[in-house]
């Protein structure tokens, strides 16, 4: 009797809230992510190719 029409709403909107909540927030943390991933794979490809193609590897310094 107590589980009406009303109460799915209210437990719908907080729902809502938090998945928008999520969304906002989140998206920061999945674009740095990203743009983190975008850069490892370019530097494997292009920088490692660039810096032994200029015969500039050395051994590190002991």
């Amino acid at each position: 009797m107590g589980d009406g029409p009303a109460r799915h709403g209210l437990h719908f909107r907080a729902d809502l809230h938090l998945a928008s909540q999520l969304m906002y927030y989140g998206d920061d943390a999945v674009e740095i992510v990203l743009a983190l991933l975008l850069a490892s794979q370019w530097y494997r490809a292009q920088g490692r190719s660039l810096r032994t193609r200029r015969g500039t590897r050395q051994p590190a310094p002991a």
